[in-house]
């Protein structure tokens, strides 16, 4: 808990775009207003909430992120790249019925592709090209059209890549 009795997570979430605005430029309280677009007032409850959490600091009249400081902003940004991973993810995700259980991690690091019904195989060229580079290849596919189904396993065994696929009967 911060000095004023709130989360990091609720500081970093409500104060982000003060934090991010000194990250690689020191500013005084009137140059966040400019910056960040908002009242005085708002800048000065900020930066109050940010000095409590001991995310920035005040020096030769400017305020500037700590360490502290720096590193939550990156764990928010991290955050964040996840939750767009999901978000990605949501139409694969749907397509996998709840009974299979998939490690959290299926996302990582992943491109999405996803097709459509009018072009059921034009994602097929983007997942072999990805293959021969990819160290690792997760492949959700709930019609796989028997076609490609030969062709994805050469492509796929043909290096070192471990490859996963899940699909519906």
């Amino acid at each position: 808990m911060s000095g004023s009795g709130r989360s990091l997570d609720d500081v970093v979430a409500t104060r982000e775009p003060f934090l991010r605005s000194i990250l690689d430029t020191p500013k005084r309280k009137v140059e966040l207003v400019d910056a960040v677009d908002t009242s005085r007032s708002t800048v000065d409850r900020a930066v109050r909430d940010l000095v409590e959490a001991g995310l920035i600091a005040r020096r030769e009249g400017r305020y500037r992120a700590t360490l502290a400081g720096r590193t939550a902003l990156r764990a928010a940004e991290r955050y964040h790249r996840r939750l767009n991973e999901v978000e990605d993810g949501i139409g694969v995700f749907r397509a996998v019925p709840a009974e299979i259980d998939i490690a959290d991690r299926f996302l990582d690091g992943a491109s999405v592709s996803q097709t459509s019904p009018e072009v059921p195989d034009g994602v097929m060229q983007r997942v072999f090209d990805s293959l021969e580079p990819a160290e690792e290849t997760r492949v959700v596919a709930p019609i796989v059209l028997s076609g490609h189904i030969d062709q994805f396993r050469e492509v796929a065994t043909a290096g070192e890549t471990t490859t996963e696929m899940i699909l519906d009967r």
